[in-house]
């Protein structure tokens, strides 16, 4: 299915050009695996004689970048790996004017973000967030602890601020802390956890959280077990509220009325 995608690399020699290209990236990602995600995701990359890749890594090397974080950039952001020389160097320094640490992953995914953003769109994102209540600083601060919250979309952004703001009572600021919360889904993961977690706070059964990314970072069979599962026998409504057939406030009104 990869090649038929590609038909283009039938075209290519085997000895001149693939099995080098193979080798190199193999030296790079290390694992098999990685090799056929970068294949999946940037099939096309892997056809062309590139003069970026190589010195690219050279870049990242000479700064101290470890391996297991540039397997890392070429297995999620090929594009940037790959993208032209003169470009990636200056995001490269880019980033590292910001501030981030070139060993740790956080350093590569800046770079990856940087690398594909336009100007304009970085200014748009940070005008979006100016809107939402974050100073310059605080959406700086956020992009250096989660360099991905300038990919989501103006929409997306705007549909947490106001649940988590507006619904849930969080402060805009504070949730600059947690700019990771951009990236999970807000029907699927935010809503329903952010319900339950409030239905369990009105019955007195848990105490409040100073930083709600505690519950939401966790795998859905953690959550369901730990908050869920575990509260089942006093509060049985609550996988209803998890799996939205019940709204929070229902609950909350019902312990009101019978003085729970």
């Amino acid at each position: 299915m990869i090649i038929a995608r590609s038909p283009t690399l039938l075209c290519r020699s085997l000895k001149n050009h693939l099995i080098p290209n193979y080798n190199f990236l193999k030296n790079v990602v290390i694992h098999d695996e990685k090799i056929v995600k970068v294949l999946k995701n940037m099939l096309w990359l892997f056809s062309l004689k590139s003069k970026n890749f190589g010195p690219n890594i050279a870049v990242l090397k000479d700064i101290g970048v470890p391996q297991s974080q540039i397997s890392f950039l070429v297995t999620n952001m090929p594009r940037a790996a790959y993208s032209k020389h003169y470009k990636f160097c200056k995001v490269v320094n880019r980033v590292k004017e910001m501030g981030f640490n070139p060993t740790q992953t956080v350093f590569v995914m800046a770079v990856g973000v940087i690398n594909q953003l336009k100007e304009s769109v970085w200014e748009s994102k940070f005008e979006v967030y100016r809107r939402r209540g974050w100073s310059e600083d605080e959406t700086l601060a956020a992009f250096r602890r989660h360099p991905c919250c300038m990919q989501i979309s103006e929409e997306k952004i705007t549909k947490v601020m106001d649940f988590l703001v507006n619904k849930m009572g969080w402060l805009s600021r504070d949730i600059s802390k947690w700019p990771e919360v951009f990236t999970y889904s807000l029907e699927k993961r935010i809503v329903p956890r952010c319900f339950v977690i409030q239905v369990l706070l009105s019955k007195g059964l848990i105490r409040e959280y100073k930083s709600p990314l505690a519950y939401l970072k966790l795998t859905e069979s953690k959550f369901i077990e730990k908050y869920i599962t575990r509260f089942q026998e006093k509060v049985p409504q609550l996988l209803d509220v998890f799996g939205g057939k019940i709204d929070f406030l229902d609950i909350y009104h019902e312990f009101q009325r019978s003085g729970k």
